[in-house]
């Protein structure tokens, strides 16, 4: 399948929603009225603005449309006031984050898929028109994912009277998505931030270790991990081992640690785990939430599906693992979180009815099995509860927007 997107952005989303419509939206989709409905119209009106330009401030002026940034409420009653945009664009699937808009199509060729788009995005701007929103046409892009690159020119892709830029990969909450969903794109940019920040970190050495540790744990490893459950299954494993070298070049500067130590002794000597570790936990996390049922329900429906078995054996806490055909298959979260998750409880039949999550970590953590699990192989566990043709993953793009908009 062929999966056309195109991810939208506003100007000035948060400066440009209309008060009046805000509050009708709110009285009439929400039943927001009375005493409340008066107390957002009063946070709303009545602020005024200024500029200061080489220190000589302007006149101040009504501010008669948008909410105010910096606050607890600006995004929620964005998210409101943009409720009724998924179903107003019933030709294609839209996902949002707050302003971060993602509308897509899904068809058996490049032309449908580009076809289908360009209706769905009509029915976006005339949203937009009737809600008072301008989209961004020179910051919004479009991307064809599929596993083959289309024959033939693609037909343009027009939002309002401009035509939108195709790109082979683009910027989505922070993670680059390619059009082959490799994550190739994603893990070099992820490596050359990890490199800077480093150089940071060892510019910072005349600082005591506790407080280097710290910095790195607590600032430099999270946002390095941020949405290392997806990127993690990048297909280039030469990829994956840099950002596990630059973790042990991170250990070597915190502890002095000679450069020619290897990187099995580093991370030994200073009691750290590996990067490797870090994505099977996060992985493991993921489908922990998915066999207690505490995911959304539309991740639910693509991810952690129980096994169903007429007798109370070990195999009555797997999942159900997507049948493969390919690499990209196998190399996807549903497939590896799936396999990895039921490895576990074909090991430690006790790690299913572990009271919350950070018991199980500490569990597996210091166990041979999980440390050595490799995700190439296949366990046994994972064969016998294969899924057949009655429930296969569609499309591995419907995961990827709905993981990046989880983190």
């Amino acid at each position: 399948m062929v999966v056309a997107a195109a991810f939208v952005d506003f100007k000035k989303a948060f400066d440009s929603v209309s008060h009046d419509i805000l509050l009708k939206k709110l009285n009439c989709e929400f039943g927001v009225n009375g005493s409340l409905l008066d107390l957002i119209r009063n946070y709303l009106s009545g602020r005024q603005q200024f500029t200061v330009l080489n220190g000589v401030k302007s006149d101040l002026l009504p501010v008669s449309m948008g909410i105010p940034q910096g606050s607890v409420l600006g995004p929620t009653l964005f998210v409101l006031f943009t409720n009724d945009l998924p179903r107003s664009v019933p030709s294609g699937s839209v996902y949002m984050y707050a302003d971060d808009t993602t509308i897509y199509c899904v068809g058996e060729t490049a032309d449908l898929v580009i076809d289908q788009l360009n209706k769905a995005l009509r029915e976006f701007y005339i949203w937009c028109l009737n809600n008072r929103l301008t989209p961004h046409p020179s910051k919004s892009e479009v991307i064809l994912f599929s596993k083959r690159a289309p024959m033939g020119p693609i037909a343009p892709v027009y939002l309002g009277n401009s035509v939108l830029s195709l790109v082979t990969k683009t910027k989505l909450l922070g993670l680059i998505v390619d059009q082959k969903l490799t994550w190739v794109a994603n893990v070099l940019e992820t490596k050359k931030s990890f490199a800077k920040k480093l150089d940071l970190l060892k510019c910072s050495r005349f600082l005591p270790r506790a407080i280097l540790k710290d910095f790195y744990f607590k600032v430099i490893l999270p946002a390095v991990k941020y949405g290392l459950v997806l990127w993690g299954s990048c297909g280039n494993s030469d990829l994956f081992k840099s950002i596990e070298r630059l973790h042990c070049r991170a250990a070597r500067i915190i502890y002095n640690l000679p450069k020619d130590m290897a990187s099995e002794d580093v991370l030994r000597h200073v009691q750290w785990p590996t990067f490797l570790m870090y994505y099977k936990l996060d992985i493991l996390r993921l489908f922990y939430r998915a066999h207690s049922e505490s995911l959304p329900d539309i991740m639910y429906e693509n991810i952690g599906r129980k096994r169903v078995s007429a007798y109370f054996t070990r195999d009555h806490n797997c999942l159900l693992v997507p049948r493969y055909e390919s690499r990209y298959m196998k190399d996807s979260v549903s497939y590896r979180g799936a396999s990895l998750w039921n490895f576990v409880i074909y090991n430690d039949k006790e790690a299913s009815v572990t009271l919350n999550f950070n018991q199980l970590r500490k569990r597996v953590s210091s166990e041979d099995y999980f440390i050595d699990f490799k995700f190439e192989c296949t366990s046994a566990s994972a064969i016998r509860c294969r899924q057949h043709s009655l429930y296969i993953i569609d499309h591995c793009v419907h995961l990827t927007f709905k993981f990046v908009n989880l983190f």
